[in-house]
């Protein structure tokens, strides 16, 4: 009974504790030139709970290729599995046994940074068509009819000269003195007398300083990104760029699908190197590879839409030694590993963004809400203050005039008429 036991021991151990010759292909942030990066982390922490929640004891012995090529070959021959930097291509999907994906990612352009020669109308028209500095504008427009409403109720009575009592011609004014005060020009002609309305324009000089703040960062930022070279746009746009792409990627693929001018490279620091001394225009790779790698570098953006989605997996041979079981278990493990909170804490060390994105500011209906509202209440509030301004017309009312004549007592010739009537209507009696 006991050598039954020892030798079930003793093939456990040769199926389960045995050491795995990893093959590795390096791209900066998922697969370093050392041992460590992002795949290679995530890697020993499924290795991790296969050895505490399935028994394993795997022992691994990492080799560096430095071609894909190079890196499928090792893989066929002695390699039992493969930790790429560079997601799966759809040659390895049907060549290899894949693992369940550890990672996401999407094939992006990085550029750049270069700015472009413009007119000075073009800018203008640029600023004015763009739909965030549209937003601050109407807000600034309708800001100036409840305020202008205002500053004439405070100011109509003891300052009539600047604000008339007729509500158009004072709330007019009211409107003029909201612009001047709300882009703290602040001419002065349009001063308001009384402590409401001085107060109220101390608070309302404050909303313009915000105002205007925001939005001439709007103008800067716009005119910013319209002075940038514009990044292709869609895959259309990479036929006509010289684009570089890593040898043997995904993104290699797709430059070639839409005989796009391609250069190949064999590492990023290549790609980059394109972009530097013009040979390419953009530098076709996977975002996950661009969020950290040369983070002193503030000459390239990330730019344009995402070109394709990408995946990282594990790979293995048909031909490996290890059992279909292991590759089952790997699965449950990393499908547990990435639920965990070593995986968030991975994500937050290598994939915080260093590099500007540029992306087109799409307006929804949802930001023009709190416009819509507020155009509401304004135009709801002029209505109701012109009807009860205008119709009432500010004039004196003619029993007011006789109530005056009343209190002064008859005039002469009222008494000579009271006189005569009492005569008998002669005036010789």
């Amino acid at each position: 009974m006991m050598r039954i036991v020892l030798v079930f021991t003793l093939l456990l151990c040769l199926v389960r504790g045995q050491d795995i010759q990893v093959v590795l292909f390096p791209f900066e942030t998922l697969v370093a030139n050392t041992t460590h990066g992002f795949s290679i982390e995530v890697f020993e922490g499924v290795l991790s709970i296969m050895s505490s929640s399935y028994g394993y004891n795997i022992n691994p012995t990492y080799h560096y290729t430095y071609s894909i090529q190079q890196f499928d070959k090792a893989l066929r021959t002695y390699g039992d599995i493969g930790i790429s930097g560079v997601s799966v291509t759809s040659s390895q999907q049907t060549l290899f046994r894949n693992s369940i994906a550890y990672r996401n990612s999407v094939i992006r352009a990085f550029t750049l940074l270069t700015t472009k020669q413009s007119s000075s109308i073009s800018e203008i028209w640029v600023v004015f068509k763009n739909p965030r500095f549209l937003q601050y504008l109407l807000l600034m427009i309708l800001l100036g009819i409840p305020s202008a409403s205002l500053i004439w109720f405070f100011e109509r009575k003891k300052n009539p000269q600047t604000y008339h009592r007729n509500y158009l011609l004072g709330v007019g004014a009211g409107y003029y003195w909201s612009w001047v005060t709300l882009s703290t020009v602040g001419y002065g002609d349009k001063a308001p007398k009384t402590i409401a309305g001085q107060t109220f324009t101390i608070i309302f000089i404050i909303i313009g300083i915000v105002l205007m703040n925001l939005l001439t960062g709007s103008i800067s930022a716009i005119i910013t990104v319209n002075s940038l070279t514009a990044p292709p746009t869609t895959l259309l746009d990479l036929a006509s760029l010289n684009v570089s792409a890593l040898r043997g990627s995904q993104a290699l693929n797709i430059a070639q699908e839409v005989d796009a001018n391609v250069k190949i490279v064999d590492s990023f620091q290549q790609g980059l190197d394109s972009l530097n001394n013009g040979t390419a225009s953009t530098f076709l790779c996977e975002q996950a590879s661009l969020l950290i790698t040369n983070t002193t570098n503030t000459k390239f953006i990330l730019s344009g839409p995402e070109f394709a989605d990408v995946e990282y997996r594990f790979l293995s041979s048909f031909d490996s030694p290890l059992s279909s079981q292991f590759f089952t278990d790997m699965d449950f493990a990393i499908a547990e590993f990435k639920s965990s909170d070593n995986y968030t804490a991975l994500l937050q060390t290598y994939f915080t963004s260093i590099f500007s994105v540029q992306q087109p500011h799409s307006t929804s209906l949802s930001d023009w809400i709190p416009v819509i509202v507020f155009l509401s209440v304004s135009v709801a509030y002029l209505i109701i203050i012109t009807i009860i301004f205008c119709v009432k017309k500010e004039t004196i009312p003619e029993n007011i005039e006789n109530q005056n004549q009343k209190q002064q007592g008859d005039s002469p010739q009222q008494k000579n008429e009271k006189k005569n009537n009492n005569n008998g209507g002669n005036p010789l009696n």
